[in-house]
């Protein structure tokens, strides 16, 4: 299913996937579960044609966001259902609220080092892996599209908190 969505909007899933991943590799304080994530991720995903590689990037971490609010308004956060096999429930290695609301923070740390590095013509690659907290990391990447201490969605430049939930 992953193979399938990931071809059909030309590896834009895979990608955001392995970038949120290596962001979340630079990270010390962050213990969400690679499958969990992405399966949150595959999720969060939808691909329409009208999209170009960039907004799809986005609307997935805004989707993103959205679901993890939810998680945590019904308290379902520890273990997430397979979209392969519904009854099949992956623990998300996610304990509390706070950790729930630093994979939030973290998710807007993605575009913000997604913009970063469009901006400056960098690569991924230059992070190092678990090398500053995430307050620290998140401090040393600024956004011309997210004001301070606000989130992808309560930054208010994507647009509400709405879910195509196809």
């Amino acid at each position: 299913m992953f193979r399938k969505k990931s071809t059909e909007s030309n590896n834009e899933l895979r990608d955001i996937c392995r970038i949120f991943k290596h962001i979340r590799d630079s990270v010390k304080d962050i213990e969400v579960k690679s499958l969990a994530l992405e399966i949150m991720l595959y999720n969060a995903f939808h691909f329409q044609k009208d999209y170009n590689y960039g907004q799809s990037m986005i609307n997935a971490l805004k989707n993103l966001e959205v679901r993890l609010n939810k998680m945590i308004n019904d308290n379902q956060f520890q273990k997430i259902s397979n979209p392969a096999f519904k009854n099949d429930l992956i623990k998300t290695g996610l304990e509390n609220v706070y950790e729930v609301k630093d994979l939030i923070t973290l998710s807007t740390l993605v575009l913000k080092v997604i913009e970063a590095c469009v901006l400056n013509e960098k690569e991924f690659h230059g992070l190092k892996r678990k090398y500053k907290a995430l307050s620290d990391l998140n401090k040393d990447f600024t956004s011309s599209l997210i004001p301070e201490n606000k989130t992808i969605i309560s930054g208010g430049v994507f647009g509400g908190d709405q879910v195509n939930e196809d």
